[in-house]
């Protein structure tokens, strides 16, 4: 095409001559044997590349696999050593929660015998006390009262002939008279009287009262004069608390003013013993009187009771300690039956 174009250009007839030859025929027909060949070639390289690309495929598709069943192996063996972990960590979990249960049960169960223990010697201890009270009035008030009367006639006898003698022995009925108030005191301590005559109001009154005087505190003492009549273990109890409390608030509190409240409502005993001192020292835990054993005890005795108590003290409001008891009938005093009316005779016709 280039040839008749250029000899067209400078002599047709050369130019016709060209074409009607085969020239172009073979010329085309070398440059299709060319693109065969070449086609061929190229097939026969990508036909290669694609063998090659097909076993890098498979190669690859076993070596995933392979990958793939080490890692499910992997993965198998990890579930494996973590369920065993779990079943471990679960039968060490349980084990602790089975200890802890039967740890639980033996501290319930030494905790109700200390307190059972407590409850049983502060009985003991009162019974003691009320013994040692009763063998205070009956033996030694028995000998103080006849060594005062002997001292007395013989006073008396030699008041006219020995006049020293006889100052001597008023001397003696004095310290007599002492020992006589001492032994009254101590019994007071030990079983107050008032107490198992008069009642928990009296007793109560009559304790604030002397406290009161001796520490020169203003005192109020609130008891209802209907309050139910009280078992003597319950009715020593609270007077013991009441006792330890007024205690602990003299020989601490630097008070100026002190309450007692007991007041009865809805089957429900309330105690109330509240000063304006100084307060409790302040790493005192309100949760617990551990190391306070005027706290404890009467804590015991309330426990004892089956009630509660409570402790709140601030620097500014002094310390409040409340009790409350349900009048169960371990508290309550069981009533008296009344007396049944003898048999009257039938009367006679």
């Amino acid at each position: 095409m280039a040839l008749t174009l250029v000899y067209g250009k400078r002599d047709l007839e050369v130019a016709l001559d060209l074409i009607r030859t085969d020239y172009g025929k073979q010329t085309m027909d070398n440059a299709r044997r060319g693109l065969d060949q070449l086609q061929a070639r190229e097939a026969g390289a990508v036909s290669h590349r694609l063998e090659g690309a097909e076993s890098d495929v498979q190669l690859s598709r076993y070596g995933i696999g392979l990958l793939t069943a080490i890692n499910i192996i992997l993965l198998m063996a990890v579930g494996v050593g973590h369920a065993k972990r779990l079943s471990m960590a679960e039968a060490v979990r349980t084990e602790l929660e089975e200890e802890g249960v039967r740890l639980d049960r033996k501290v319930r169960a030494r905790t109700r015998q200390l307190s059972a223990l407590a409850a049983h010697l502060q009985r003991v201890t009162e019974d003691e006390k009320t013994r040692l009270a009763r063998e205070l009035h009956d033996e030694l008030g028995a000998i103080l009262t006849a060594i005062k009367l002997d001292l007395h006639w013989v006073r008396r006898k030699v008041q006219e002939d020995h006049p020293m003698a006889a100052e001597r022995l008023t001397r003696v009925m004095l310290h007599v008279d002492q020992g006589i108030q001492i032994k009254r005191r101590l019994i007071e301590d030990l079983r107050p009287t008032v107490l198992l005559n008069l009642g928990l109001r009296a007793a109560l009154c009559q304790l604030v009262e002397e406290v009161g005087a001796r520490n020169d505190w203003q005192t109020e003492v609130s008891v209802p004069e209907d309050l139910p009549p009280l078992r003597d273990e319950a009715a020593i109890a609270l007077y013991r608390i009441v006792q330890e409390s007024l205690t602990n608030a003299s020989k601490y509190s630097e008070a100026r003013h002190v309450q007692v409240l007991l007041a009865c409502r809805d089957q429900l005993l309330t105690l109330t013993v509240r000063d304006d001192g100084k307060g409790l020292p302040p790493d005192f835990d309100a949760g617990s009187t551990a190391g306070h054993h005027g706290l404890l005890g009467m804590e015991q005795r309330v426990t004892a009771l089956g009630g509660s108590m409570q402790i709140d003290s601030s620097a500014q409001a002094g310390v409040r300690i409340r009790i409350e008891v349900p009048l169960t009938d371990s508290v309550l005093a069981p009533a008296e039956e009344p007396e049944k009316p003898e048999d009257q005779e039938p009367a006679r016709a």
